[in-house]
């Protein structure tokens, strides 16, 4: 396979037709808005960035690639989907990036596209492991107690990570020694460390969880990197039953930073990400840029796939403006009914101003406008506006995907 190197602005990247075992997820991840970037060029800088802060190459790349991308001055969200190969195996992964948001809507985003994924490959029953380290503030202050009770502990870890914790302060943390699992159990906890603007996105990052149907346990052994990792840490996987130990490959353990033996809640994990706010900065860039991604392994047995150049899509048969919190848990969740349907229709979470989310609707030339506000989540009817005719009408939500089609086709005719 010929490997295309981005020559586009990240902010506007090529589109690209997709042939592969991850087409379905590809096409999925689509829907939600992430658009393909052709396979990633890793330069040499990639590797050692990835070397020295313990990222992967991936996501050291697209981090420098906007870096230097001067069209990008972090005032938009950029939502990104790539493939990788998984070194050494027969198999592909699917990355998620949402670059941009700082708010919780990012995480809702990656979580309800991940869980359409995973179901239309057979994975109906799921279970998620969620954690949160903080901010900036709190990584620090976190760190620095881990640091300190594991020093004083030491001479009880295993060997290895008696060497290893020179380089990672969090190593015993992710250690599947026993020596080190029980000097764990008493370590701090992050959650203890959280400002109150970091509870604040966590418990919303629960009410995403709640809201989307999908069952989540608070594990205080998700910690990621300290050198990058803001905040939300997670993993997808199948619920154990009665196995003690999960089957957890050990590249999914360390690409996931889980720990294959305290991961006692599932029997295989299916997908992991964190939120890496701080990666940007590290990797020389002026500011920290907001990210979060998802790793999903669907253990496809091939490595074949092909890109091609593809025009622009049609334009969106709708957009979606949602006000506040509540709205946001309902487009989501909106949006799969409508992606089952095959309507397709344009969501920015993103966005927060009413005028704005107009003005990009106007822009994209969607031809209907369906508002999602505290009143219309309460009523359970959202409210559709006839873009040409400025003509409107509360549809409930259950029969929106039917009403869309409807009105949709008489348009055509």
């Amino acid at each position: 396979m010929t490997t295309l190197r981005i020559r586009t602005s990240l902010s506007s990247p090529q589109r690209y037709s997709y042939d592969g075992e991850l087409k379905k997820a590809v096409d999925i991840a689509d829907h939600y808005g992430f658009k393909l970037l052709n396979p990633l060029a890793i330069e040499k800088e990639d590797r050692d960035n990835a070397e020295r802060h313990g990222c992967l190459h991936e996501q050291a790349a697209i981090m420098r690639m906007i870096n230097a991308d001067e069209s990008y001055k972090g005032l938009d969200t950029l939502l990104f989907a790539h493939t990788r190969k998984v070194p050494y195996k027969n198999k592909l992964e699917l990355h998620l990036d949402v670059i941009g948001d700082k708010e919780s809507s990012a995480e809702g985003l990656l979580f309800q596209a991940t869980k359409a994924i995973l179901r239309d490959y057979g994975h109906n029953d799921t279970l998620v492991a969620v954690n949160s380290v903080g901010g900036r503030e709190t990584t620090s202050s976190f760190t620095q107690a881990v640091n300190a009770f594991l020093r004083g502990r030491i001479s009880d870890l295993d060997p290895e990570c008696r060497d290893g914790i020179r380089k990672s302060a969090f190593a015993p943390l992710r250690c599947s020694h026993q020596a080190c699992i029980d000097v764990r159990a008493s370590a701090p906890q992050s959650l203890n460390y959280l400002s109150e603007q970091s509870k604040q996105h966590f418990k919303e990052v629960l009410e995403y969880l709640e809201s989307l149907d999908m069952p989540y346990v608070i594990d205080p052994s998700l910690v990621g990197s300290e050198h990058y990792t803001t905040r939300t840490v997670f993993a997808v996987g199948t619920p154990a039953i009665s196995t003690p130990e999960p089957e957890v490959t050990e590249v999914a353990a360390k690409e996931a930073c889980i720990d294959p033996i305290s991961q006692r809640h599932f029997s295989n994990v299916l997908a992991w990400g964190e939120r890496l706010d701080q990666l940007s900065r590290k990797l020389g860039g002026k500011k920290p840029i907001p990210a979060v991604h998802v790793t999903i392994d669907l253990n496809t047995a091939s490595t074949k796939e092909r890109y091609s150049n593809a025009s622009a899509g049609a334009a969106p048969q709708a957009y979606v403006v949602q006000v506040g919190f509540p709205a946001k848990i309902q487009t989501l969740r909106m949006n799969e009914d409508l992606r089952k349907a095959h309507i397709r229709v344009s969501v920015t979470l993103h966005k927060q101003s009413v005028t704005e989310q107009m003005d990009h609707a106007r822009t994209i030339g969607a031809p209907y406008i369906v508002i999602i506000g505290h009143k219309e989540v309460k009523e359970g009817a959202a409210l559709i506006r006839h873009v040409h005719t400025n003509h409107q009408e509360a549809v409930p939500f259950s029969g929106l995907p039917s009403y869309l089609k409807t009105i949709y086709a008489t348009k055509k005719r």
